[in-house]
């Protein structure tokens, strides 16, 4: 390369100038350091989701949008029937504690029952509204307690009932609703209930069994917010164990308990993987090169990894945890640059400038290949992959000067000790045919075992889960329903009655398709006024013959029973006149808000539609269903279906980053070496450790995830740079330790990866595991495969 004499010239017009080039690199390190410190972490999700594909994107949108999933559910748990006499007490005084101003930041609003306004009169006021609710089946219901011994048995109980020690609040309620009407009304309306299992007792959430309570807790910490969730967190915990009395606990689920689990293992996994990976460095130094000079080698990691987040930092206004967790990984690539300047320039015998013109032509070119394949990330749809993209090659750029401009300058030549090692291309050529059918053998593996790899979407997988939050939802699950495991549809409409509209129609395709109570629907509480209208008129026509039958056989039993005449005039007013329709305005001074709020997406700005959530079963049919009863308008978001949309996005983008990187490195490498057949060659390692990673993931089951996907192109890149080195070793006939050097860049690469295997974090650990099996072909392929395809000059 025509660069390498110019890093000849410049060795020479540094070597007097030392001093001050030892000053500009320290202060280049200070600068740096200072950089990282104002970097700002995010474990935020969205970097995660590939921002260009459109319905993707809009899909995860809405999920992170819907006003449900944003609460946090609180359950008080009794642990036996003596504890749990005091449950409804211990839940109010959990939630006043958690409402306090002391935690005002953090709960905005905790709930432990329906709203102080919901009182009495909202059921009577409810009932009232069954005109507006009037379906052909309500209505076909209410029909078989028209007969007259029907009445007579529900006057019976009404009579008993007023009798009772609850007599005088039922009043109200009897006079409106003498035949027990309500069973029919409410079992309607419930489909509007987010949480199934709930019961009411002494004003407080409870499940069926009486031994849990509920809190639905409200708080202004976006859930990717990991800073501000360990707060609450540790805030929710710290009240409830000084409120809550003995036999009495609580669990909180939301989506900042991900959060916080996450970035805490990322952050303990970082600094495990530092210290693995420097100490694993340290003792591969010692134990191979055995000299002190090395030691400035382990600077050039750490000015890569500063350079690396600090260009991240610069073009992206939140860095990804992963994207930092990465820079184990790099610690082990960037050092391989300064080894073989190093283990070259220790020799000595040709004059230092002239041994680092020779080594600086395989150490570009290694450089070049490695940048073009990461470079390959830019074009990817996925933020976090384009920020590993630049992290790795401003790390490696960094890596370069100060491989070729710093260190030479700290070198003084001397003989090294080296670690007696095997002479590699002997024994490769001396068993050249067991090599290479090993190696046809590793290709035959990976066709066959390649097939079978699954490219995993699921973006729960790449999180981190801890018992205890399994239990805590499990818990949820089965104490008040599966609403987190629902699918979503999205409805929308320029107007509010708009989307009411579309909402209706939906809810009646899917509840004509589905078993009863699987569908949570805002229709059920807060129809259209279009449809409230239809519901007005069949409710009329149902009354206009039946009415006048009905009172005179009420009046007749109920005069019989005791009840005054005029006692069921509020009845007789229900069935023979007009019902004003029912707004959200209404709802809400009836204290029902809660019910529908959390289905009502108002618009975000102004001239943004309004959007209507329905929860639905994941499933095909309902998948269908909603298709047909909206005509492709509505939106299913379906979390099992994101995932495998997710995972056949990775599966195209893999196979595009994969052909790029390839084309873009032999592209390099074509312009450099000019043989397609020396082309070929140096990419042998490539070859060799994408068939061992194939192959090896096919029989273990392993999966691609969006970040190994950028592990496997890291495999590329390393491998060039390993064939790069020993195709100019075999070729020139030239030792400048390369065997020995290669060797060392592999084991440092380990090292580094090495480490991330350790770690908790699924994505960090996946990231890991993939390049430790890439590079256990890798390196076999340049020390072993290689020479015996490449028939050196002595042959």
């Amino acid at each position: 390369m025509t660069s390498t004499p110019i890093l000849a010239r410049l060795y020479r017009v540094l070597e007097p100038r030392r001093t001050l080039l030892f000053i500009a690199t320290l202060g280049l390190f200070l600068l740096l350091g200072a950089g990282m410190l104002r970097m700002r972490v995010s474990e935020n999700i969205m970097a995660m989701l590939p921002d260009q594909a459109e319905s993707l994107f809009a899909d995860f949108e809405l999920l992170h949008r819907a006003p449900f999933l944003h609460k946090a559910l609180v359950t008080v748990s009794a642990k036996d029937d003596t504890a749990a006499s005091g449950l409804t007490t211990a839940a109010r005084n959990l939630a006043e504690a958690l409402a306090t101003s002391q935690a005002h930041d953090l709960f905005t609003r905790v709930e432990y029952g329906p709203p102080a306004e919901a009182g009495p009169g909202t059921l009577t006021a409810i009932l009232a509204n069954q005109p507006n609710y009037a379906t052909p089946e309500s209505l076909r219901a209410l029909e078989t307690k028209l007969a007259p011994e029907a009445v007579r048995e529900g006057l019976r109980a009404d009579w008993a009932l007023m009798n009772g020690p609850e007599g005088w609040a039922m009043k109200d309620l009897v006079r409106l609703d003498p035949l027990n009407f309500r069973a029919t009304a409410l079992k309607g309306i419930a489909a509007a209930n987010l949480l199934p299992g709930i019961r009411l007792r002494d004003g407080v959430f409870v499940s069926g069994d009486g031994r849990h309570a509920l809190l639905v807790a409200e708080t202004p910490i976006d859930i990717t917010d990991s800073s501000g969730s360990e707060r609450l967190l540790r805030a929710f915990d710290t009240i409830a164990a000084n409120v809550l009395p003995e036999g009495i606990t609580a669990s909180i689920v939301s989506g900042h308990l991900y959060a916080q689990a996450n970035a805490t293992a990322i952050k303990a996994d970082m600094r495990l993987i530092m210290v693995v990976s420097c100490v694993a460095l340290l003792a591969i130094f010692l134990l191979f090169l055995r000299s002190l000079q090395a030691g400035w080698v382990l600077l050039i990691p750490l000015g890569a990894l500063c350079a690396g987040g600090v260009a991240v930092s610069l073009a992206f206004s939140d860095v990804s945890g992963i994207t930092l967790g990465f820079g184990g990984v790099l610690l082990g690539i960037s050092v391989d640059y300064g080894l073989h300047a190093f283990i070259a320039l220790k020799q000595g015998g040709e004059g230092q400038a002239t041994l680092l013109a020779r080594v600086a032509r395989p150490v570009l070119l290694g450089a070049a290949t490695t940048m073009a394949a990461f470079g390959v990330l830019l074009l990817s749809d996925l933020p976090a992959q384009r920020q590993l993209a630049v992290f790795s090659i401003a790390g490696l750029a960094m890596a370069l000067l100060l491989s070729l401009v710093v260190l030479p300058q700290l070198i003084t030549p001397s003989p090294l000790k080296r670690f007696p090692l095997p002479d590699f291309t002997r024994l490769a050529q001396g068993r050249r045919p067991l090599i290479v059918a090993l190696g046809l053998c590793l290709l035959a593996l990976a066709g066959w075992q390649g097939r079978a790899i699954h490219f995993d979407g699921n973006l729960r997988a790449l999180g981190l889960t801890s018992k205890a939050i399994d239990a805590a939802e499990t818990q949820v699950r089965e104490t008040w329903g599966d609403v987190r495991g629902k699918a979503m549809v999205l409805v929308q409409g320029d107007s509010l009655e708009q989307a009411l509209e579309a909402n209706d129609r939906l809810y009646a395709g899917l509840r004509g398709g589905l078993p009863s109570g699987e569908v949570v629907s805002l229709a059920a509480l807060l129809p259209a006024e279009s449809t409230q209208a239809a519901s007005r008129e069949r409710w009329n026509a149902f009354w206009e013959d039946r009415a006048p039958a009905l009172l005179k056989v009420l009046h007749e039993e109920g005069r019989a029973l005791g009840f005054s005449k005029q006692a069921f005039e509020p009845f007789r007013n229900l069935i023979t006149q007009d019902v004003a329709p029912l707004s959200a305005e209404g709802l809400h001074a009836l204290g029902l808000e809660r019910m529908y709020e959390g289905l009502l997406l108002p618009p975000q700005d102004t001239g943004k539609p309004w959007g209507v959530l329905t929860l639905a079963p994941d499933t095909a049919e309902a998948a269908r269903l909603t298709a047909e009863a909206s005509q492709g308008q509505a939106r299913f978001v379906s979390q099992s279906r994101f995932g495998r949309d997710l995972g056949q996005a990775l599966r195209d983008d893999f196979v595009r980053f994969l052909l790029l990187a390839c084309l873009s490195v032999s592209l390099i490498l074509l312009i450099a070496l000019r043989s397609p057949r020396r082309v070929l060659l140096a990419m042998t390692p490539v070859f060799a450790g994408v068939a061992g990673l194939l192959t090896v993931m096919g029989l273990g089951g392993m999966s691609f995830n969006l970040y190994n996907m950028a592990a496997a192109i890291l495999v590329i890149g390393l491998g060039v740079d390993y064939g790069v080195f020993m195709l100019e070793r075999l070729e020139r006939r030239t030792d400048l330790g390369t065997e020995h050097a290669v060797l060392l860049s592999g084991l440092t690469t380990l090292a580094g990866f090495g480490s991330l295997a350790l770690a908790s974090h699924p994505a960090l650990n996946s990231i890991g595991l993939t390049v430790l099996v890439g590079m256990a072909g890798t390196l076999p392929g340049a020390l072993l495969l290689l020479p015996a395809l490449a028939r050196s000059q002595h042959d």
